[in-house]
C-alpha cells in the first residue's frame, strides 16, 4: 500500500542513499533516486519532496536548488549534509527556500519526522503553484485586453 507521496533522493554516497531508500520504502513512500544533480533535474517534477546532498559531483546541490527554483518549481527540499552549518550557510539555504536540513550522520527516525513535516508544507506549495499559474493567466488576459483597447483608440 503506497502512501502516494514520492520522494526524490539525490545522494552520491551509496551507503547513505541505500539507508534513505530503505527507511522511505519501509514507510511506503515511492522513491526516485539520482546520484547527481544532473540526473535529478528531470525527476524533480515528479517528486513531492527532495532529499538533497549539497556536495555532489558535477553540479552542486546549491546550484541544483537555484536552477529548480528559477524554473518556478517550489517542491519542498530537505538538505542532507555533512557540511558544518553556520549562520551564513543557514541564511543562504533559507534564501533558496529549503524547508529543513539534516546533519550527517542522521537518525532515520529524525529524518522521517522532518520528511513528514516537509510533506505537510508540500500541500501549501501546490496551492501556491496553482495560484501562480492562475495569476499568470489573468495577467496575460489583461495584457491582451489592454493591447486590443490600445489598438481601438
Amino acid at each position: 500500500m503506497s502512501n502516494s507521496k514520492t520522494i526524490l533522493v539525490v545522494e552520491d554516497e551509496h551507503a547513505i542513499r541505500d539507508i534513505m531508500m530503505w527507511a522511505l520504502q519501509n514507510q511506503d513512500y515511492d522513491v526516485l533516486v539520482a546520484e547527481n544533480a544532473e540526473e535529478a533535474m528531470p525527476l524533480v517534477e515528479k517528486a513531492d519532496l527532495v532529499l538533497l546532498n549539497l556536495k555532489l559531483p558535477g553540479m552542486s546541490g546549491e546550484r541544483f536548488i537555484e536552477k529548480v527554483r528559477a524554473e518556478g518549481n517550489f517542491t519542498p527540499m530537505i538538505v542532507v549534509t555533512a557540511t558544518p552549518m553556520d549562520a551564513k550557510i543557514e541564511d543562504r539555504l533559507a534564501e533558496l527556500k529549503i524547508v529543513d536540513w539534516v546533519a550527517k550522520p542522521f537518525s532515520t527516525k529524525d529524518l522521517l519526522a522532518r520528511i513528514q513535516r516537509a510533506l505537510e508544507i508540500s500541500g501549501v506549495m501546490e496551492g501556491i503553484n496553482h495560484l501562480t499559474e492562475r495569476l499568470k493567466s489573468f495577467v496575460g488576459r489583461q495584457e491582451a485586453s489592454r493591447h486590443r483597447a490600445a489598438g481601438m483608440i
